[in-house]
């Protein structure tokens, strides 16, 4: 048995005569020594103090165990093998292996096979270097380590074959039983038994990031764990700016060859740093060429992010306690097992104290009865304050918090729509829907935007379970590829697989079958997380989801090219300045009543969409009941435009919508009052709208119905009804068509009762009459006009107001009336509506004559 200590005991050579138990064949390996420091070494370091123990008179009879290619670059000769979790010690370069079998110079145990293992009793250290057998196809060899894989669940064990020769020998191919002769391991093995070339590939990670973050690695999709699958293994280091981390990433698991295609993901790796409350980056190396490489990253603290999202009360405090500063559990804040937050307010008193905060480290959180301490960055030692924690609980005001108005009822969801955003009358494309639920502010939204794609983010923090898309891995989008023979059937959130020229895979956003929205000339997908690097889409590409629907890429159509998109690493769904939002390419935020000015938005295509000049029209110092309207005028001051729209279609009597003739244009107010001009007669007839199309208004639909006992031409009783839930205001107009009349709703008196006053007709309205309210009370021709007001309402309150999008730089003339009989005087001003809107205050001059 031979085995040669290097590097201060803290590694070890292993030699071909080194086996436990009953195991035949020698393990061969260089691997970190139990109860080793915990020293980092350069692969330099490790090479040299091989090579320099490779001439001791033990080791003369054994063959060498590695060689340098370059000062950076070395490799493992002749089968020797080094664990996983021996290549967490290391930093600085690369170790490559080429472990395939060969019977030269014999075929006793040179090769290295990894076998997939599930169910049973999984191995232990012990078994390390013990005989191991496969049962149904007896193959046998000598257990050199066991792992977990990145993706959290596969389980591998590697082992040295007695017999080493190619395919024929102890290749380990069955899927029987692995048993450990005289240890602990019985469990079933898969046919997935890996045979090749390994390398492990050094990165570095330079710039600068926020104290307390901790630098994660993606690696196909999977967030790289230690080599049993738990937390990262390495530290970050914010007080340097030349290796943050410094680390081997394994980027080829037995592979063909070492060439970049054959790598874990075409050898690319993603390296994210996104502690909360940070400026995020990420950034994206192919490191298939081996040697040392370094990545940037910059992170710094948001100062529109600030919020910590969990909160406790502490007992038996000491000390002050400082925003910013660090909590931990544990023997010192750098401990591998210690619970970490950092303070973002500070309540409560010295004793009791109230500490908000968000989670570091391995993001557990602290418990009831936890000893806390504080951990002061600057000073890198602990500070003077200590409690004893509290039950933590949500942080009310804070990203999760599910309360009305607050950031935690915010929703993202995914796929493709259209809106009218910048309110020029054609909706544009979007891939992602940002609802902020009419009533959370735009800094909440924000933060909660920050917090679903934060570090630990899992895919129900972003787009809800069944999307495969982590949020602490989320960039945005990143392509938009046009598409023939689209399927209507693709599935948005699905990932997608290349089925036709070649192996990219990438996760499906928006699937726009239907071409729809403003400047799209052909239908196309977005997708994020393309793989890899050296993966691309091209013309006549074919591409399928989940269920085998497709859709084949084109770039020779009317949309052209594809489209790379680039979205903000600082914060995937979009920046904000403190008081706007620029959302991030194909993300459409919707329910921002709150204040709708606060968000820039840019379409599936890249077109920059600013938010609609959306004005406010005010009518101030009025007081209950009196009539207000403001109409466009024609150009000519005093003059009310009545032909707005050139007229309109036929309309048939009952209609609950008006078609114009013309257009309307995108300054007409969401929702208001039309009034239709019957030329023949001059009377002028006035429908409440709640929304229109390009020339149709679509009235607010009150039910028809029947009126009930109490009804007569000053009184509609219907005792069915429920006219406040429905909308009926005052002015609407009421028809009974068997008694050829109209009347106005003077007053909603309650949920059964309006009080009317009788306009056309000869009256007589009665109980079980039927009714129609807001509909049209006669058929319209094309010869009669038609006007949108911009109000037309009988006021209630001391003002009275709509809003409009209006067209920057075009202002328009209105004509103001407002008139309460008997108590005031005609008030009328003309007026211009301007880029900031308009506000009118009434002159209110009693009338002292009107009896």
């Amino acid at each position: 048995m031979t085995t040669l200590a290097i590097l201060n005991g803290d590694w070890e050579i292993l030699f071909a005569d080194e086996t436990v138990g009953s195991g035949t064949t020698g393990m061969r390996m260089i691997r970190r020594a139990a109860g080793a420091s915990t020293t980092i070494y350069t692969t330099l370091e490790l090479y040299s103090a091989v090579a320099d123990a490779a001439d001791e008179f033990q080791a003369m009879g054994f063959r060498n165990p590695m060689l340098p290619v370059t000062p950076n670059a070395f490799t493992m000769e002749n089968k020797y093998f080094i664990p996983r979790s021996s290549t967490e010690w290391l930093k600085e370069g690369t170790i490559s292996a080429d472990w395939s079998y060969t019977a030269l110079p014999d075929n006793s145990g040179n090769g290295v096979v990894c076998v997939e293992w599930s169910g049973g009793t999984g191995p232990v250290s012990g078994d390390i270097g013990r005989l191991i057998t496969q049962g149904d196809s007896g193959d046998t060899g000598t257990l050199l380590d066991f792992e977990t894989l990145p993706d959290g669940t596969t389980t591998v064990v590697w082992i040295r074959p007695d017999d080493s020769t190619p395919t024929t020998g102890d290749v380990f191919d069955g899927t029987g039983t692995l048993i450990v002769s005289g240890g602990t391991m019985s469990a079933t093995s898969s046919s997935n038994a890996l045979i090749g070339q390994t390398r492990y590939t050094a990165i570095q990670a330079i710039g600068s990031v926020a104290q307390g973050t901790e630098v994660y690695i993606y690696q196909d999709r999977n967030k790289i764990t230690d080599w049993e699958g738990n937390f990262q293994w390495w530290d970050t280091d914010p007080n340097v700016s030349l290796g943050i981390i410094s680390v081997l990433i394994r980027t080829h698991l037995q592979a063909a060859s070492l060439i970049a295609t054959n790598g874990i993901a075409d050898a690319d790796l993603e390296v994210f740093a996104r502690r909360y409350t940070s400026l995020y980056d990420n950034f994206r190396l192919n490191v298939a060429g081996g040697g040392f490489s370094a990545l940037p990253l910059a992170s710094a603290p948001d100062i529109n992010n600030t919020t910590g999202y969990q909160t406790f009360t502490g007992s038996a405090g000491s000390g002050a306690f400082n925003v910013g500063n660090g909590i931990y559990v544990g023997s010192s804040w750098g401990a591998v097992d210690a619970k970490k937050g950092i303070i973002t307010a500070v309540g409560g008193t010295t004793g009791a104290p109230v500490l908000e905060y968000y989670l570091v480290g391995d993001l557990s959180d602290f418990a009831n009865s936890d000893a806390v301490k504080e951990y002061v960055f600057s000073t890198q030692a602990d500070g003077d304050a200590t409690c004893t924690a509290g039950t933590p609980t949500t942080n009310l005001g804070g990203p999760t918090d599910t309360t009305a108005g607050e950031g935690g009822n915010l929703t993202v969801s995914i796929g493709s729509v259209t809106s009218d955003f910048d309110g020029n009358g054609t909706a544009e494309p979007y891939s992602i829907t940002v609802n902020a639920q009419t009533n959370i502010p735009v800094a909440k939204v924000y933060e909660r935007l920050k917090y679903i794609t934060r570090r630990g983010a899992p895919n129900t923090d972003l787009f809800g379970a069944g999307v495969n898309i982590p949020g602490e891995s989320y960039r945005g989008l990143s392509a938009l590829y046009y598409t023939v023979s689209h399927s209507a059937s693709l599935t948005e959130g699905d990932d997608l697989t290349q089925t036709v020229g070649g192996g990219w895979t990438g996760r499906l956003i928006g699937s726009n079958q239907t071409a729809a929205g403003e400047d799209v000339l052909q239908s196309y997908i977005t997708i994020t997380d393309g793989q890899t690097s050296l993966e691309t889409l091209v013309d006549a590409d074919v591409v399928q989801d989940e269920s085998t629907d497709s859709a084949t890429i084109d770039t020779g159509g009317a949309g052209g090219a594809s489209l790379s998109i680039s979205s903000p690493k600082a914060s995937p769904f979009g920046t904000f300045t403190g008081s706007v939002i620029f959302g991030a390419p194909g993300v459409l935020f919707t329910g921002i009543d709150v204040n709708p000015q606060a968000y820039t938005l840019t379409d599936d295509l890249g077109t920059l969409r600013p938010p609609p000049n959306t004005v406010s029209i005010v009518v101030e110092n009025t007081a209950t009941g009196d009539r207000v309207l403001v109409a466009r005028d024609t150009g000519t001051a005093g003059v009310i435009d009545r032909d707005q729209f050139g007229g309109v279609t036929v309309t048939a009597i009952s209609s609950k919508s008006i078609t114009v003739s013309g257009t309307i244009d995108s300054e007409v107010a969401d929702a208001g009052v039309v009034r239709v001009v019957d030329t023949g007669t001059f009377e002028e007839h006035r429908y409440y709208y709640d929304s229109y199309t390009t020339n149709t208004f679509n009235f607010i639909d009150i039910t028809e119905s029947t009126a009930t006992a109490g009804t007569s031409d000053t009184v509609l009783e219907d005792s069915t009804a429920d006219f406040v839930t429905e909308g009926v205001q005052i002015g609407m107009l009421v028809h009974v068509a068997s008694r050829a009349s109209t009347y106005e709703v003077t007053e909603v008196t309650d949920l059964n009762t309006l009080q009317l006053r009788l306009l056309y007709g000869a009256g007589g309205f009665v109980s079980t009459d039927p009714y129609t309210i807001n509909e049209t009370i006669q058929a319209y021709e094309p010869a009669d006009d038609i006007y949108d007001l911009i109000l037309d309402y009988e006021a209630s309150t001391t003002s009275i107001s709509n809003t409009i999008v209006k067209t920057p730089a075009s202002n328009f003339g209105v004509v103001v009336n407002v008139r309460q009989g008997k108590v005031i005087l005609p008030f009328t001003q003309n007026a211009t509506v301007g880029d900031s809107g308009l506000t009118v205050t009434t002159v209110r001059q009693e009338d002292t004559i009107a009896v």
